[in-house]
């Protein structure tokens, strides 16, 4: 298989701009989250550009599109919408979702109120219709043992 080609903020601006079909002729200010990952970037203070790497990663990019949608009314935290979607080259997918508020990772601890919209989420997403998930290609698997669940977080912790 052949790699798909590295994503250089000249690529990133052409492509935002054809997903957009706006912006000023010299595209918007684009940047990757981490550099070590170049498959995703920030683009302005609005958006974030997701290409997927390879064609499974397709696969798991465009059932998420799908995913989001259903379970967005569910949830009672904000879940990133799409503003916009393509290949970004042929048979890779890509996605450009509105820019959610907040910090994003850096290795912060969770607060209590992380804390219980992450239960909020959870709760949630039990709700959502399983045939509904399955048939946007989700699984069917028996539930895990939450005994073993709190072992294994209690060990991490």
């Amino acid at each position: 298989m052949t790699r798909p080609p590295t994503p250089t903020p000249d690529t990133v601006r052409a492509l935002v701009r054809s997903l957009l079909r706006s912006g000023p002729a010299n595209g918007p200010e684009v940047r990757p989250v981490a550099p070590e990952h170049p498959y995703t970037w920030w683009v302005g203070t609005r958006y974030v550009l997701r290409l997927a790497p390879d064609r499974e990663a397709s696969v798991r990019l465009r059932r998420e599109t799908r995913l989001r949608d259903l379970v967005r009314p569910h949830v009672p935290v904000v879940v990133p919408s799409g503003v916009a979607h393509g290949d970004w080259t042929p048979g890779l997918a890509c996605t450009l979702d509105a820019r959610l508020p907040g910090d994003y990772g850096g290795g912060l601890e969770v607060s209590a109120l992380g804390e219980a919209d992450l239960a909020g989420l959870f709760t949630g997403l039990r709700a959502v219709p399983v045939r509904q998930a399955e048939t946007l290609g989700v699984p069917r698997v028996a539930p895990r043992s939450l005994g073993a669940l709190r072992r294994i977080a209690a060990h991490a912790a």
